[in-house]
């Protein structure tokens, strides 16, 4: 799509062009594989041609998420977007304007920066055991205890709560694996860096840990992530609006489309084809998700079913070349 618009309106002497990127391309993030290179791709194409002269007045702005309900969030209101393209085309000599909600630099040095990340690797267990007052233990189960214990001496700090969020209070993404660690070694506990990331605070952790299956004395081997209550629809992701945003600006886009052609050799058996798929469907939620608008704003509803069907076509040899 980038390059259509490119070969369009390249040649032409434009006011501005501004092109929708994300913050992902600078900060990445748990997921955004895929979709921060994309954004990344986005940005240097333009910078490059920029650069050369091709084009004049094209910027990609990295935009922190939006948020369509107006909510006390920290992502990017929609009331705000039109004070915020104003003040971008203000300084259409740019060709990129990273726009982030909170301190930039402090999520830089959070997601990105390396300076403490190989000492937080190799810390081991000759580090000096931070003590937890009584007062602080009063009321916690034993795993809040032992969790906060464990996050006290990590982090050398006494002043821990069980509310504190992990990435808040020094975390990242690889001192959450040399912590996932420790807790495996300390409690039996196998933790994935996931985890971490969808319930940052001890007390989160507990929960999770006390909900599985096995003991925390014993290990355990997997941990079970108590299900969403179920409800008729849920908020969407940022990703989700943003993805809903661009769909409604061009609803004929085959942008986000991914066609495949398998050649299967021998007989196929259609019903189990099918059956196959309408297993799948009904064991994934996401299968059976859609977008409704409920009060001007976007939600998701996972349907009870949905119907499935596949397209059959049937050829003779001789109608190939």
């Amino acid at each position: 799509g980038l390059e259509v618009i490119y070969d369009v309106l390249g040649g032409r002497e434009l006011d501005f062009c501004l092109l929708s990127s994300s913050l992902s391309s600078v900060l990445g993030g748990l997921g955004f594989g895929a979709y921060a290179s994309g954004n990344a791709y986005m940005d240097s194409y333009v910078d490059y041609h920029v650069s050369k002269g091709d084009i004049r007045h094209w910027i990609s702005a990295n935009l922190d998420g939006l948020e369509f309900d107006n909510s006390d969030s920290m992502e990017i209101r929609s009331s705000d977007l039109p004070s915020l393209i104003e003040a971008l085309l203000s300084v259409r000599s740019e060709s990129q304007i990273v726009v982030s909600t909170r301190d930039l630099q402090a999520r830089l040095d959070s997601w990105v920066g390396k300076s403490d990340l190989l000492a937080g690797i190799e810390e081991d267990s000759s580090l000096d055991s931070i003590s937890i007052s009584e007062s602080a233990l009063s009321g916690l189960s034993d795993v809040e205890g032992q969790l906060l214990g464990i996050w006290a001496t990590f982090f050398g700090r006494s002043d821990i709560s069980i509310v504190d969020d992990f990435f808040e209070i020094g975390g990242d993404s690889l001192k959450a694996l040399t912590l996932s660690a420790r807790i495996n070694r300390d409690m039996g506990v196998n933790l994935s860096l996931s985890d971490f990331f969808a319930h940052p605070t001890i007390k989160d952790l507990s929960n999770v840990i006390s909900a599985s299956t096995d003991s925390v004395s014993k290990g355990l081997d997997s941990l079970l992530i108590a299900p969403a209550a179920e409800k008729d629809y849920y908020a969407l992701s940022a990703a989700q609006r943003r993805l809903y945003f661009l769909y409604e600006l061009d609803k004929e886009s085959l942008a986000y489309n991914q066609p495949q052609v398998l050649e299967l050799r021998g007989v196929l058996d259609r019903d189990k084809l099918v059956q196959g798929f309408e297993k799948l469907i009904s064991r994934h939620e996401i299968l059976r998700t859609q977008f409704e608008l409920v009060n001007d704003t976007v939600y998701q509803k996972v349907c009870d079913s949905v119907d499935f069907e596949v397209a059959y076509y049937e050829s003779s040899l001789d109608q190939y070349d």
